[in-house]
């Protein structure tokens, strides 16, 4: 992904009424919080923590940690 424009000014109307799960001004931010979480780095050992909660049987043993 690259940056291929910019914009100075964003209005947003309707600014007085709450945003219904249908806005898709609202979709975009969250998309972006979304996408900054798919996008970060995961440690080895963050992975075993969910692999450890689920109980899952890694090569014919339980997973323990």
């Amino acid at each position: 992904m690259y940056i291929s424009g910019k914009f100075d000014n964003f209005t947003y109307w309707n600014y007085d009424k709450v945003p219904s799960k249908a806005d898709t001004y609202k979709q975009a931010l969250q998309m972006l919080d979304i996408s900054k979480e798919l996008c970060a780095p995961v440690l080895d050992s963050e992975i075993l923590i969910e692999i450890d909660g689920m109980g899952l049987v890694i090569g014919g043993q339980e997973n323990t940690i």
